[in-house]
């Protein structure tokens, strides 16, 4: 199930964790919450972002060959 986390630190600090997501749709996912808690200091890319890329240029190269 594709699951949006937010937290909360003790010091103010807010995370947002895109769950379940695969490559780019998780910036379209988190994009309004980022937008409504304002500048983005430290975004950090998991492995299903980087999987899901390089699944696509595989398929796209088979493609042409």
């Amino acid at each position: 199930m594709k699951q949006i986390v937010i937290t909360v630190g003790t010091d103010g600090s807010v995370s947002i964790e895109a769950q379940n997501y695969k490559g780019s749709e998780c910036d379209a996912a988190t994009r309004p919450f980022e937008a409504a808690l304002g500048q983005i200091t430290k975004k950090r890319r998991k492995p299903e972002f980087y999987a899901a890329e390089q699944g696509n240029v595989s398929k796209h190269e088979k493609f042409y060959e």
